[in-house]
């Protein structure tokens, strides 16, 4: 063999010799160091985990009736690689769920999203569209679309459309309130309960072949609420028909049994539909969907004015009986306070100056009373701090310590300017003074999974003696005539209540809008053994700025109502005008 010849069988063997050690190299690598993944990959293809839903529990007003439910629904799915026209077939969709042709561009937009759902890549099936009623999944069905089917599903319903919707708050897209609002949101882990999971085993293409329950979905328990559905619509109808009549902003109302703290009514006017709410506008979403009693902060106005008159009561300072000579304005720091009208210098009792709501006689009062005790009440009344009523975004209002009042804030905090509540602070302080100075913690959720919530806190603020000669003073605003609340009577009942009225502070410490105020009246009835009270809060009217004309009577309204809704005793005589 020559020489040249040997060297070309040597370069031959070479070759082989590397390809061989490539080939080796390769296999060891994807055994060895390849082996998990690909395993694991393979295992993708033919089996997957899913999650299996559960029902959430119901939310039930306090009389057993519905305010949410889990109802059937379908989830369309797809296999994206049999669908051979994507445009089309989502075309076809958005048709089926009643797109408008007409507006084009928006018709246009929505059947992009479904064809970018319809061609996900990557993997074997997708979800288009959940929670579908099944007449709609049916529909869409009905022409056996290629690569389309659907699977059992759920959606939240809210029977009641509109009733409390604020309160009871939303779910999100999968049907969780993680995402949600009010008692959805707050009570998720209650209601949600734990969803299961399975394993799919699928064939060739996809196709599932059996399934295995790895775990079972346990169901959610049922929340109830302290609300009465039809106190609920009553007050959602005189809120509305309120904020229509004023062309106001917003208002709120509640609606407390002050004996134990149960709200049977917590409404905001304007509402919408919680089955609707994820197709609410930007600005409507912002705008309608807050529970304005419990996150909403104000300036109260008169209604704040007990505070400062049960300090005095207590302290010895002033009697019912104790005069004042008050004139219209007065200079305090640098301020002036002054009344509502125009007036010469007079004399005021105490009583007079609550019943009608004189700020200069309430400044003069507090001055008496002096800045940290004033400070004190005002904390012991639990303005300042949340009532931890389990409710999400409750706010706390603002309360400056007595080191940051300006000199004028002995003129401003007592008639309820400078400091910030909230409803539910101030309906819960006037609960405590309607059940004889014992502030029971307001609550909205009686049972949880059918059994009793745990017992709200109840404490003492001021003592039966004077709580008593306040409620006698509170009587004078509604049914002397020259009290503010004249408008909150109702026939048959002595009301005790305050009227409340207040100017909007700008932001960013920018002073006070001469344009928008807060009217507001809360009152309880009967006054000596009260059943119910009501709280009205009108945020920015623009036919009156006065609580007395503006929320008393909307207060009248709620309360006559209760009266024959919770079949309450009169305790005077029912003097109707003679025509």
């Amino acid at each position: 063999m020559s020489k040249q010849s040997d060297q070309r069988l040597r370069l031959i063997m070479f070759v082989f010799a590397a390809a061989f050690a490539v080939v080796i190299g390769r296999a060891l690598y994807v055994q060895i160091l390849q082996a998990s993944a690909l395993a694991a990959r393979a295992h993708g293809q033919q089996n997957s985990t899913k999650v299996v839903p559960t029902n959430r529990g119901r939310i039930l007003d306090a009389t057993g009736n519905t305010l949410a439910v889990d109802v059937p629904a379908k989830d369309l799915m797809v296999y994206p690689a049999r669908v051979q026209d994507p445009g089309q077939v989502a075309s076809y969709i958005a048709q089926k769920l009643g797109y408008q042709l007409k507006h084009k561009k928006a018709f246009k937009a929505k059947v992009k999203r479904l064809e970018a759902s319809l061609t996900a890549p990557h993997v074997v099936q997708a979800r288009v569209l959940s929670q579908l009623d099944p007449a709609v999944a049916a529909e869409i069905m009905s022409a056996h679309p290629p690569g389309l089917f659907t699977v059992n599903s759920v959606r939240r319903d809210y029977p009641s459309g509109k009733l409390a919707a604020q309160l009871i708050g939303y779910v999100d897209s999968n049907n969780s309130g993680t995402l949600g609002s009010g008692i959805e949101y707050e009570y998720n882990n209650v209601l949600g309960g734990h969803p299961g999971e399975q394993l799919e085993v699928r064939g060739p293409g996809g196709v599932p072949l059996s399934t295995v329950t790895l775990r079972r979905a346990q169901q959610g328990r049922d929340v109830q609420l302290t609300i009465d559905r039809s106190i609920q619509q009553k007050v959602q109808s005189v809120l509305d028909a309120t904020v229509s009549r004023t062309g106001a902003h917003n208002a709120t109302a509640l609606v407390l049994d002050p004996r134990n703290g149960s709200i049977l009514a917590m409404a905001t006017a304007p509402g919408y539909d919680n089955n609707k709410v994820h197709d609410l506008s930007k600005k409507q979403f912002d705008r309608d969907t807050h529970n304005m009693a419990v996150e909403y902060s104000y300036e109260p106005g008169s209604t704040f004015k007990v505070v400062t008159m049960g300090a005095a009561l207590t302290a010895g300072i002033v009697t019912p009986q104790t005069q004042f000579r008050i004139p219209y304005a007065i200079r305090v720091g640098d301020r002036i306070v002054h009344d509502d009208a125009v007036r010469p210098t007079r004399t005021f009792t105490a009583a007079q100056i609550l019943q009608q709501s004189s700020n200069v006689g309430t400044v003069t009062i507090a001055e008496f009373v002096h800045k940290q005790p004033l400070y004190d009440w005002i904390r012991r009344w639990g303005f300042g701090s949340r009532t931890d009523i389990g409710l999400p975004a409750e706010a706390a209002g603002a309360v400056m310590p007595p080191d940051k009042w300006y000199s004028s804030s002995i003129g401003n905090i007592p008639i309820g300017q400078g400091i910030s509540v909230t409803p539910l602070q101030m309906a819960a302080m006037y609960s405590g003074i309607a059940n004889g100075g014992v502030m029971v913690e307001p609550h909205v959720v009686a049972k949880i999974g059918g059994r009793p919530a745990p017992k709200p806190v109840s404490r003492r603020v001021l003592s039966p003696t004077v709580d008593h000669t306040l409620v006698g003073m509170l009587k004078g605003v509604v049914d002397t005539a020259a009290g503010t609340g004249t408008r909150a009577s109702v026939c048959g009942y002595t009301v005790a209540g305050k009227t409340g009225t207040a100017q909007v502070a700008l932001p960013h410490s920018l002073g006070y809008s001469t344009r928008n105020y807060v009217a507001s009246f809360v009152g309880f009835l009967p006054a000596d053994n009260p059943r119910v009270e009501v709280l009205v809060v009108v945020n920015s009217p623009r036919t009156n700025i006065f609580g007395g004309v503006v929320a008393a009577p909307a207060f009248q309204q709620i309360a006559t109502f209760l009266t024959k809704d919770l079949a309450i005793p009169p305790d005077k005589p029912c003097n109707l005008p003679v025509n």
